[in-house]
């Protein structure tokens, strides 16, 4: 575990765990021969402690600040390793301790890792913004679909329309026809009857010409007759005459 996790979230094991297993191994004093005073090594240990200590309270310090993102990590790690030079804890310290500021300068270069919260936020918006957009496009397209059916029903009243009236049409001209027939008819109908009325004029006309001339015929014949009853009296009365004795009256 790093120091910059630590100082995300620090506790009291993360802390001891943290000088055990990286810098505590670094501040191991080795004992080469039997004339070390023991004095020194109960000063070091001692020395260690408050260091731990120091370390303890400065990651509770700054934890919370680097959490809420007003200390950069890697300036709490300069000022960490600032403080920790002052309890000299030899080189070994000394060497981890800059690789540990090498490290935090490099991670301070690196993008910085995404907020779990603000990722989750950006997530929310996202799908939030995806769905906004599929529902304007639902909306969209809904609205072209109903416009696309208004248009499609104006059409189908304007043929219906245009069917009606032409149905209107043909049975006005189909009226006109009849009608048209009809005048016909009865114009053939008055030609007819004027005709017959004519024929019959004609043929009355002739009747009275043929019954004048029977008239004419008859009255001649009876002319005739009486002239020849006539004469054949007269003849007869002449021919009386002529046979009576010559003296008789």
């Amino acid at each position: 575990m790093t120091l910059e996790e630590i100082l995300a979230s620090p506790t009291r094991e993360d802390v001891f765990a943290f000088l055990r297993n990286d810098v505590a191994r670094s501040y191991r004093v080795d004992v080469e021969s039997d004339s070390t005073i023991r004095a020194d090594l109960t000063r070091n240990q001692e020395n260690m402690t408050r260091f731990m200590q120091a370390t303890s309270g400065y990651l509770a310090a700054v934890g919370p600040a680097v959490q809420a993102g007003i200390l950069p990590p890697n300036a709490a790690v300069e000022i960490f390793t600032a403080f920790a030079r002052n309890f000299k804890l030899g080189k070994q310290a000394e060497d981890a301790l800059d690789k540990l500021g090498e490290e935090a300068e490099a991670k301070s270069k690196e993008p910085p890792k995404p907020n779990p919260e603000e990722e989750k936020m950006k997530m929310e918006a996202a799908i939030k913004a995806a769905e906004a957009q599929v529902k304007q496009q639902a909306a969209q397209q809904d609205m072209a679909f109903k416009q696309q059916q208004a248009q499609m029903d104006a059409q189908a009243k304007q043929a219906e329309h245009q069917m009606k009236l032409a149905e209107m049409q043909m049975g006005m001209q189909m009226k006109a026809q009849e009608l048209k027939l009809k005048q016909e008819e009865l114009a053939l109908k008055a030609q007819e009857a004027q005709i017959t009325t004519a024929a019959k004029a004609e043929q009355a006309q002739m009747d009275a010409v043929v019954k004048q001339r029977q008239a004419q015929v008859d009255m001649v014949t009876t002319e005739h007759k009486a002239r020849t009853d006539m004469q054949m009296m007269e003849e007869k009365a002449r021919q009386q005459r002529q046979q009576k004795p010559k003296g008789a009256k």
